[in-house]
């Protein structure tokens, strides 16, 4: 159960549970829209759905369960049901994001996002630097996050990584889903001393998901 439609008229995306992320944005690119899905291309839709499901557009569309118009549902007695907001609303509720056992999710609808852009792309990257620029790093994500009011279409998060081959490394990544290279909610992160190298560009989000699955120059 691995498979993507659209329906135009509607403008929602249905998305088998199986389906894996990259796969999902390349079909829907196809009619210009996007879903509030993973940043990962291997993670799979069912449980990252269920589960509430962080994505690129969770500061200005909510999480991933938000955006789900209706569930398609097997229930214990074999019966299979939809459940939205006009049938089976409580079901509906308690699947966004609850992960709970109240049926197998056969089929998940989601409310469809246009891209700003004919190329389908979005602005973003990946921004390394040295351990050295701990105390910088942390200081410009908490200016991000204290700011995202101001920017509900970027997006930034910041780890601290072991690589083998280089050792301890911090990696910032940054996303603007309006294609803005400009946008001032990352002069901070931008501005982060003894960077070791940038990914930064436009590109289509299953470039990004694949980044996010294997960061480029590490392995």
């Amino acid at each position: 159960m691995n498979a993507t439609t659209y329906d135009v008229e509607s403008r929602t995306a249905s998305i088998h549970p199986g389906c894996r992320w990259k796969p999902v944005f390349e079909t829907l690119a196809e009619y210009g829209v996007a879903v509030t899905g993973g940043r990962d291309s291997d993670v799979g839709a069912g449980g990252f759905i269920l589960g509430g499901g962080n994505s690129f557009w969770s500061a200005s569309h909510g999480w991933a369960c938000d955006n789900v118009v209706n569930f398609e549902v097997v229930l214990a007695d074999g019966s299979i049901v939809n459940a939205n907001a006009e049938e089976h609303a409580d079901l509906w509720i308690a699947l966004k994001g609850g992960s709970g056992n109240f049926g197998i999710v056969t089929r998940f609808d989601m409310k469809s996002i246009e891209y700003s852009n004919p190329q389908n792309h979005i602005y973003g990257g990946t921004l390394s630097f040295s351990p050295e620029s701990t105390k910088e790093a942390i200081t410009a994500l908490v200016d991000f996050v204290e700011r995202q009011s101001e920017d509900l279409t970027s997006h930034a998060y910041t780890v601290w990584s072991y690589i083998p081959s280089i050792g301890t490394v911090i990696s910032s990544f940054i996303a603007n889903v309006l294609n803005n290279d400009s946008s001032s909610a990352f002069d901070g992160i931008m501005g982060i001393p003894q960077r070791i190298s940038s990914t930064v560009r436009s590109a289509t989000i299953g470039n990004f998901t694949d980044e996010i699955l294997s960061p480029r120059g590490y392995r």
